[in-house]
């Protein structure tokens, strides 16, 4: 199947994006609007209710999903270039594959996110935790670490990760990292 150009959506009262899914068929904003909710349902149940937000290969190049929902959330191979995901929940959210390439993840909950091969290039993560997350295969070039949280994290393969990155993270015992690479212990909470 082509893929489709992706459609830029807009809405005078919230932010501008596009979201493709690939063949034929166009998500309008209204329709994201209600997947979220949907989600966001999902999660506040227990999944008794709702459903999850499947967005495996959207295109959410620049979205504000700032403080939403998306915890166990579908996104893998999602096109999040420079997206604002500050303080937004990804708990066990699949992000294998995704480009978050510029994406703000400021203070965003990744615990257990499977990230693995994600593109992180120059991804603002300030504050974030990324507790017993996968991010094995995982491209770090440039991504700010400052005040990241690691316990159990599994980083073996990350590409373009150096160890001044890492010097302003912390993780435990458990955390995997490449040989060579050392990362300090998180305070106790």
């Amino acid at each position: 199947m082509a893929k489709t150009e992706p459609k830029r959506l807009s809405h005078s009262d919230g932010p501008t994006f596009h979201q493709t899914l690939y063949g034929s068929s166009q998500r309008p904003r209204d329709e994201l609007t209600a997947a979220l909710d949907a989600h966001r349902q999902w999660v506040a149940t227990g999944w008794e209710a709702g459903r999850r937000a499947e967005l495996a290969e959207a295109d959410l190049q620049g979205a504000d999903l700032a403080d939403v929902v998306l915890d166990g959330a579908d996104l893998h191979k999602a096109d999040m270039r420079g997206a604002d995901l500050r303080r937004t929940g990804l708990s066990g959210a699949d992000l294998v594959g995704t480009n978050l390439r510029w994406a703000d993840l400021r203070g965003a909950d990744l615990t257990y996110a499977d990230l693995f091969g994600a593109d992180l290039r120059g991804a603002n993560m300030v504050g974030a935790h990324l507790g017993w997350a996968d991010l094995q295969n995982a491209v770090w070039h440039g991504t700010d670490l400052t005040a990241v949280a690691m316990p159990g994290a599994l980083l073996t393969g990350a590409r373009g990760l150096t160890q001044e990155q890492l010097d302003r993270a912390c993780g435990d015992e458990t955390t995997l990292l490449p040989a060579g690479f050392t990362l300090k212990p998180c305070p106790e909470e």
